[in-house]
């Protein structure tokens, strides 16, 4: 039997906000996933840095850092200012594309904040992980080639290791103390966290949560005072729906919007 890896990384933020939005913050925030088969990692990694080789020779060849942990940064392939990049769209694409040919399915959580009576951003963060760790479940339970899995979440950079704990000790809780939570025994260990800069999985990550993140403002959000324009995202919405984990089983989906407001 195989293991399953869900790579974890977030969009937006969980930090309170404005109406007007000033410059820098997001009305929303999105937790997403993507699940890889753990034991194909190498061969993800190879052919992911072959992709980012392909279309930013350029970009790798001026920096200091080795390929590998060169990022292609999900918020600059979807911001507003790339609208008309035909190769951060080709790119774009590609990766979506690559997940799909890896077997891949990918999960959300979004969260339209509340400006006035905000939730605290830790407790966004980790309610968003349960969601998610729901999601998870059900999928291992329906992809029977899987026994188990792994989380690997990218590491709150910025925000110290005590974050990176608090989140862990909050997953454990709910794993080892909620009556649903008992119930995902197919979910193995803590969350690890890792440094998106080494691990091609988080990586990929990015790029999808962007992809989610900047479809679920433009959608939801855009007419809101300050709303950046993420319109040229929508073209993503097909592929974004065939990376979507739909249950057979039960009425549950990949993604899930919770609106706050």
């Amino acid at each position: 039997m195989a293991t399953c890896v869900f790579y974890i990384d977030e969009a937006g933020s969980p930090e309170g906000h404005h109406i007007p939005l000033k410059d820098g913050e997001a009305p929303l925030f999105t937790l997403g996933a993507v699940a890889l088969n753990l034991s194909d990692w190498r061969n993800i990694d190879r052919q992911f840095l072959a992709l980012k080789r392909h279309y930013f020779p350029d970009w790798l060849t001026a920096s200091s850092k080795r390929d590998e942990y060169y990022e292609i940064k999900g918020n600059e392939l979807t911001a507003p200012r790339s609208a008309n990049s035909p190769r951060k769209h080709a790119y774009l694409q590609a990766v979506l594309n690559f997940i799909n040919t890896h077997s891949g399915s990918c999960f959300g959580v979004t969260i339209l904040k509340n400006p006035e009576s905000p939730t605290a951003s830790r407790s966004i963060y980790t309610c968003s992980l349960q969601i998610l760790a729901e999601r998870f479940h059900q999928y291992l339970i329906e992809n029977t080639k899987y026994d188990n899995a792994i989380l690997v979440c990218d590491t709150r950079k910025g925000m110290g290791k005590k974050q990176d704990i608090s989140v862990a000790k909050s997953y454990m809780s709910y794993i080892f103390g909620h009556s649903v939570g008992k119930t995902f025994i197919k979910l193995a260990e803590a969350p690890f966290f890792a440094d998106s800069r080494v691990t091609a999985g988080l990586q990929i990550a990015d790029n999808f949560t962007s992809t989610l993140y900047t479809s679920q403002y433009h959608y939801h959000l855009r007419n809101i005072e300050g709303a950046l324009d993420y319109g040229h995202m929508q073209q993503y919405h097909p592929i974004l729906q065939t990376l979507e984990f739909k249950s057979k089983e039960i009425q549950m989906f990949g993604y899930r919007k919770i609106d706050h407001r």
